[in-house]
């Protein structure tokens, strides 16, 4: 490969970190978040069952995709799709998929630091206590109260993106690896910690088989949508995240196995998360299915009565802020990355400007709850609007394109190379993206729609 195809010059230290990276990259919002409540809105198993499947046929194919494109390209999404495509002899314009996924990223970022916002306040409220021994009506009254507190919120909010931006301008190895090597294990002992707690209770089996036995009679065109769209999510594939880290793994490493752990990773947290929020639901008779409220609601009120209250619901807390800014950092990365490459800006400068511009944008989720509670477009209002048009659609529209692009007009060769799989299993995974994926996603999309 030329030397035109290597500016980026950090790499990850080690497997390990690109694992920690890549695992993290949406861990605060597709798997603390999103997950549970999904899984309780659609019925247990067959949520689970269904999210299974888009992950093995969807998330594994794409992300490997990304990861072999970032690699290659050695730069931003954008311009690493941009020099693949032109080294394949294609056209330049297929970067256009890279500012897809860049644009992505932005909008996400722009909306999801408000579920930060509301996490950071929770936090700070776990820990001096005012949540313990709260009815329900208290606890709802106080999230209610504080989608209307707007200076609150744009102070919490602004505080997330000036840690974030702090973090991206130190750059690869002396911000984004040192902060992933202490928050991601110590997330990790935070939702073992309250897994362990969640065996003690007398509903901790009962939640197992509603988590894991699928019945078979909630399976419908929206819900199979909504698990392939926490399997992007999740694994934040179709938003040029992973293709970036990709684009810092160094060649020594294989692609293939790698995925696979990082896969396994992330599909068990999502269900350690389930597994520790639902024993308390069930405990205190609390319906699964209260959708995105189960967080910021139901959840709270079940902590509130417990033993051990103010811990768990710190810790619980604690570590969806930790999540929220791992993912954060994963979903600015890309953006900045490519205003370095594509103007006369060094990172700090790169980072100062998408920042403010995140910060002007994201006034329009924040202020969709206060002040502009009233403005909805097609009865959303502007979050919700946001959150429901890139989760069902973007992101699906550009996990097609990627697919399409990388097995029907990259250089195959060039795929094997990278991912230096045996003949069988290249081609069990080539066939996968090729077919099967886009396939499953267009059917999906377009069942959705009737």
């Amino acid at each position: 490969m030329s030397n035109a195809l290597s500016s980026l010059k950090e790499q990850w230290s080690s497997r390990l970190i690109f694992i920690f990276a890549a695992a993290s990259a949406s861990v605060g919002i597709g798997n603390i978040w999103e997950f549970p409540a999904t899984v309780g809105q659609y019925g247990g198993g067959d949520y689970v069952l269904t999210y299974l499947l888009c992950v093995i046929f969807i998330g594994i194919p794409l992300m490997m995709a990304e990861i072999v494109i970032g690699r290659r390209g050695k730069e931003n999404p954008v311009d690493a799709i941009r020099h693949v495509a032109i080294h394949d002899g294609l056209n330049k314009n297929w970067e256009w998929l890279g500012i897809f996924g860049i644009l992505a990223s932005f909008l996400i970022l722009s909306y999801f630091n408000v579920v930060g916002a509301w996490s950071l306040d929770y936090f700070i409220h776990s820990i001096d206590g005012s949540l313990v021994q709260q009815s329900p009506q208290v606890i709802n009254h106080l999230f209610d109260q504080l989608q209307q507190h707007s200076t609150k919120l744009l102070f919490y909010y602004s505080l997330l993106l000036a840690v974030t931006a702090i973090i991206i301008i130190r750059g690869l190895t002396k911000g984004i690896q040192t902060v992933l090597y202490v928050f991601f294990p110590l997330m990790m002992l935070i939702l073992i910690a309250l897994v362990m707690y969640a065996i003690t209770t007398p509903y901790f089996y009962s939640s197992l088989i509603y988590i894991f036995r699928p019945e078979f009679h909630h399976f419908s065109p929206h819900m199979i949508l909504s698990a392939m769209a926490d399997a992007f999510f999740s694994l934040s594939v179709g938003i040029g995240s992973i293709m970036m880290y990709g684009a810092y793994l160094p060649r020594k490493i294989s692609i293939g196995p790698t995925v696979l752990w990082i896969c396994l990773i992330d599909t068990t947290i999502s269900l350690l998360i389930t597994i520790a929020i639902f024993p308390l639901a069930f405990l205190h008779d609390i319906d699964p299915s209260s959708g995105k409220g189960l967080v910021f609601k139901t959840i709270p009120a079940a902590f509130s009565v417990l033993p051990f209250s103010q811990i768990l619901s710190s810790l619980f807390f604690g570590m969806l802020v930790l999540g929220l800014i791992m993912a954060n950092i994963a979903l600015f990365e890309p953006i900045v990355s490519f205003l370095i490459k594509r103007t006369s800006l060094n990172r700090l400068w790169a980072t100062i400007l998408v920042s403010i511009s995140l910060w002007l944008v994201g006034l329009l989720s924040l202020f969709s709850y206060t002040i502009w509670s009233d403005v909805t477009i097609f009865h959303k209002d502007f979050y919700e609007l946001l959150d429901y048009f890139l989760s069902h659609f973007i992101l699906a529209v550009s996990g097609i394109l990627l697919a399409i692009f990388t097995t029907h007009f990259l250089s195959r060769r060039e795929n094997e190379q990278q991912l230096q799989l045996s003949k069988i299993t290249f081609a069990i995974w080539f066939n996968t993206l090729r077919y099967i994926t886009p396939s499953i996603i267009f059917l999906v999309l377009l069942a959705s729609l009737f």
